[in-house]
């Protein structure tokens, strides 16, 4: 199907920041009882004004609305279908609930729509048939709702009656072309309509119409059987200058079961446009024949085939460009869900990325044909390796702005960029902002600063952390003018001090997507702007082992630290200047005691021994107390492990011991930790940003048995 245009979406793309409790946050799980993070003090939160970001309300076409109304089930199939057709063909009889907010409408085709009608026919009322079915029949045919004669007419869904479409008396004024290939000699007949009863009528141009769909065919169907390893098996039945298929509508697709394809194309009189309309509709029909159909009311197979028909406009015709006009309101849009029926054209730009991804054109005959039998859902991300990372990096190009600006095409690609949301924040103060992502969606927060550091010098963000790999938060950077890039998908805190020329911020654009078209992001990032800087910062370190000796004993152990680290201008190195360490160790030994030579053994007995250790300390610490030496990217960073404790006696053992009869129970305390790692050298590609983060492992073994350690650090860095 293709279409004319779609209506600008009104979508705000700055936000001005107000007073505390402006309004609801975009996500369901922001509100304004939400605290601070714990480490801040009372004084701290209390002296700290509270904003909630407030996105701009969404405005829905009816297309929408319908759509959304069947998904939650509100509304079955059949009532859908009629909606639907109300909303192309009678908007103001639509009910009130599904007419479209001011200013937003989307052209639409209704191909699914027809073909829902086609494949439930048996099961309409007799006044439904008789409503319905001119939808459905060729336009050839005198009581089809697209024959030429019929464009004056209308039909009423809301009372259904019958026989409202008036047909007039006519005769066989429809004219022939036959397109064949190499071994078909009809693959294609093109029918255009003489009409004689009328002086006026234009038809010289149908018959050019017709004439340069059928060079659209050559210039395609090749190209076409090569791509897909398929070709319709069918002749196809294309209808030129065709009435009532819809406002901004250029041609519609529909095949019976039988796998017949008919295409019908409205009186186009520019080239560009005719010849990419005939090129989408003809893609329709090679799907058809891959064995492809949208037997059922499924917005995602709808999706699918729109956008890769809508992708095959450019792969015949590159510097045409009329797949151009469905970018701004993709571009607007971005913030929902990828896979939706009313931005299904606009989605060309994920297998076009793809294309560009991959450097070739194997996504979209891979994804046509995993349809057949799989979930679009789940078929896209198989079209890709690391498909987790190329999402990541599809999110980003769909800025398609500076410092992201990375779409090509002949002879160029649109300035049209992404909707944004804008924070500003020019006074010290805490935002709270909801995000709350869908099934491939995803979303731009510029988030500009004051260039008064008087006012604002601490900038610091919290997140949740994202485990998921199908999580993206990216941040680009601007200091001093220039944009820099960090991955903060699995951060928890950033901060920067404005004092510092280096951390000067001046402009952040956060991208949170969501990869998994299932998938759902839901939850609150906090923004904390403060007149003063502090330089301290959080990390972690995770030591686990696990032994297992000759003599039946196993032991396993788990250290776990949260640190409060700062830089130490005198030392020249990251101090510890607050610590929790939490730590625990079991083990247990059974086994029988043998005495005496080989000769003359002697079993004497079971042992049974067990232990347990724990320990949780907490210690604030002078400067003395290091844990990061060196400091910066080139020279590498040294973490040290162990950099000691003031009490040595933090740790319990409990130990208990069944031997030949008799039992003893041990309480210890000590420090007795064997952590097996001691200090390590940070690689380069554990340098993230400014943030090290790592892991370890290492092999134990000895005299009485083997075991292994893991080691995990992370920390942030001014």
């Amino acid at each position: 199907m293709k279409i004319l245009r779609f209506a600008a979406i009104t979508v705000m793309i700055a936000l001005i920041i107000t007073n505390a409790g402006c309004g609801p946050t975009k996500s369901s799980s922001s509100q304004t009882s939400r605290t601070p993070d714990e480490s801040q003090s009372p004084d701290e939160a209390a002296s700290i004004k509270k904003r909630i970001i407030s996105l701009p309300e969404e405005k829905k076409s009816s297309i929408q609305k319908i759509s959304e109304a069947l998904r939650a089930n509100e509304i079955n199939e059949k009532a859908a279908v009629l909606l639907y057709i109300q909303a192309v063909h009678e908007k103001n009889k639509l009910p009130e609930i599904y007419k479209n907010d001011e200013g937003i409408d989307f052209a639409e085709n209704l191909m699914a729509e027809y073909q829902w009608i086609r494949n439930h026919f048996n099961e309409l009322t007799a006044d439904e048939k008789t409503a319905l079915e001119p939808y459905i029949l060729p336009p050839d045919n005198e009581k089809s709702f697209f024959h030429p004669k019929n464009k004056n007419n209308t039909i009423s869904l809301i009372e259904l009656l019958p026989g409202t479409c008036k047909v007039e008396a006519a005769d066989n004024q429809w004219h022939e072309i036959h397109f064949s290939i190499p071994g078909k000699p009809i693959a294609a007949v093109i029918h255009y309509y003489k009409d004689t009863s009328d002086p006026n009528a234009a038809n010289d141009l149908l018959e050019q119409e017709a004439r340069l769909i059928e060079q659209a065919f050559k210039d395609s169907w090749s190209k076409f059987k090569e791509l897909l390893q398929s070709e319709p098996g069918k002749t196809i039945h294309v209808y030129v200058g065709v009435a009532n298929l819809g406002d901004g509508v250029y041609g519609v697709t529909q095949w019976n079961n039988a796998g017949e394809c008919t295409v019908s194309i409205a009186p186009v009189l520019d080239e560009k446009i005719l010849k990419s309309t005939a090129v989408h509709e003809l893609f329709h029909c090679f799907q058809v024949g891959m064995g492809l159909a949208l037997n059922e009311f499924k917005e995602d197979m709808e999706w699918l085939f729109d956008a890769t028909a809508t992708w095959s406009e450019n792969f015949i015709y590159p510097d045409c460009n009329r797949e151009h006009e469905y970018l701004h309101n993709y571009f607007n849009d971005l913030d929902n869900p990828l896979i939706a029926k009313y931005k299904r054209y606009g989605s060309y730009m994920l297998f076009y990325f793809l294309q560009t991804y991959l450097q070739d054109t194997s996504a979209v005959p891979n994804a046509l044909k995993k349809a057949k039998t799989t979930s679009v859902s789940y078929v896209i991300p198989e079209l890709v390796s690391d498909y987790n990372a190329a999402f990541y990096m599809f999110a980003g190009c769909n800025y398609n702005k500076e410092p992201l600006k990375y779409y090509k095409d002949i002879p160029s690609f649109p300035d049209i960029k992404a909707s944004e949301n804008m924070i500003i924040v020019n006074d010290s103060a805490e935002f709270d902002v909801g995000v709350m992502l869908e099934g491939g969606a995803m979303r731009y927060d510029i988030i500009d600063f004051t260039d008064d550091i008087d006012k604002v010098v601490d900038i610091e963000f919290k997140f949740a952390e994202f485990e998921e790999r199908e999580l993206g938060r990216r941040a680009l950077i601007k200091i001093a003018g220039e944009w820099h890039e960090e991955d903060w998908s699995g951060i928890n805190r950033r901060k920067f001090c404005r004092n510092e020329p280096s951390e000067n911020v001046q402009q952040i654009l956060l991208i949170h997507s969501i990869a998994n078209l299932k998938g759902k992001l839901d939850y609150v990032y906090y923004i904390f702007a403060r007149d003063k800087c502090d330089n301290s910062f959080n990390g972690n370190i995770h030591i686990k082992t696990s032994t297992k000796l000759a003599v039946n004993l196993n032991i396993s152990s788990n250290y776990v630290t949260k640190e409060e680290i700062a830089f130490d201008e005198d030392e020249n190195c990251y101090v510890v200047k607050k610590r929790q360490i939490d730590y625990t160790e079991n083990g247990g030994i059974d086994t029988r005691v043998i005495v005496g030579p080989e000769w003359n053994e002697i079993d004497i007995g079971s042992m049974f021994s067990s232990f347990y250790a724990e320990g949780h300390l907490y210690e604030e610490y002078d400067s003395e107390k290091y844990r990061i030496i060196t400091g910066n990217k080139e020279d590498g960073y040294h973490i040290i492990l162990h950099p000691g404790t003031n009490n040595k006696k933090w740790v319990s053992k409990f130990t208990k011991m069944q031997m030949l009869g008799s039992s003893s129970f041990l309480i210890e305390k000590g420090e007795g930790i064997n952590l097996y790692f001691s200090d390590i050298d940070v690689k380069p590609e554990e340098v993230i940003g400014k943030r090290l983060k790592g892991t370890r492992t290492m092999d134990i073994s000895g005299a009485y048995g083997s075991g292994s350690a893991t080691l995990e650090f992370d920390f942030e860095l001014p």
